[in-house]
């Protein structure tokens, strides 16, 4: 009987093989998970491993050689301080889009009772892990995706804030908001962004199992924050906070629409790639 170590080293050369890169870490998840163990425990675990489980790896490691990512084979991804549901109706959580989750917190009057709107609310990793650290905050996620909201409703549950989430099948492209009368505190979104021609020149792992309306940003992938910045000066209060999520050389762009709505840019945060990820505008 192979040990894990052999049957991981196995594992690794087949997926290289077939051209897909993948690590020593995601393939001990996706064991671990069969095995019903923390990751980091595998080391200790010296019984044999069953010709069933076996078989369910071997599948898993079908499907990651069809460039699947790991996070869509096991069903969740980790972000912030929860695991998310996921499927290929959601885009897969970013270690990215923390900031946004981390400077809303910042922005944020903890004491008070917050409204927060959520636009493109997907998996609801966003807006949940928001109301998961503000027990007195409300929220409003919406997404043009019903598939994406099931999932969203789900998580909502299982991390324990259903109570205080609301979710509506729409676009920002709606007319509806025209006659929205709730303000909020918070507004917040990671739009689709990328330019439609740079679609195809994606990771396989991303433009087959994330959704095309997560990604797909226009012409010139400014397309959405265009019409989310023109609703929202008439969704915020007062002194009312914008968050976005930005593509690379997107900054700038995203500033000057924010300007041109009346909408002032207060901070520009950095991601760990030194890429201006997170822009923070306020009316």
């Amino acid at each position: 009987m192979q040990n894990i170590q052999e049957i991981i080293k196995e594992k690794l050369r087949y997926l290289e093989d077939k051209g897909v890169k993948s690590s020593n870490f995601e393939l001990k998840l996706m064991l671990a998970n069969l095995l019903n163990i923390e990751v980091g425990n595998l080391r200790f675990f010296h019984d044999n491993i069953s010709q069933d489980t076996l078989n369910k790896f071997n599948e898993m490691i079908e499907q990651r050689a069809s460039f699947c990512p790991v996070d869509k084979i096991l069903g969740y991804k980790g972000f912030y301080k929860h695991d998310f549901i996921v499927n290929q109706d959601v885009l897969s959580p970013r270690s990215d889009t923390e900031i946004l989750v981390e400077q809303a917190l910042k922005n944020i009057d903890r004491t008070t009772n917050t409204n927060i709107l959520e636009f493109g609310v997907g998996s609801g990793c966003i807006i949940i892990s928001l109301l998961s650290d503000l027990p007195l905050a409300q929220g409003l996620g919406v997404d043009i995706s019903p598939k994406a909201l099931t999932i969203c409703k789900k998580n909502a549950k299982k991390i324990g804030v259903s109570d205080r989430l609301e979710l509506k099948n729409i676009s920002w492209f709606d007319d509806l908001w025209q006659t929205q009368d709730k303000l909020f505190d918070l507004i917040i979104s990671n739009p689709p962004y990328i330019p439609t021609q740079d679609i195809n020149s994606l990771d396989k792992e991303v433009k087959i199992f994330d959704p095309i309306l997560a990604l797909d940003g226009g012409s010139d992938g400014l397309r959405d924050y265009r019409q989310i910045i023109e609703i929202v000066p008439s969704l915020l209060k007062n002194s009312g906070i914008l968050i976005l999520e930005a593509g690379i050389d997107q900054a700038s762009d995203i500033i000057k629409i924010g300007n041109n709505n009346g909408l002032k840019a207060i901070d520009v945060v950095k991601d760990l790639n030194n890429i201006e990820r997170c822009i923070i505008l306020k009316k």
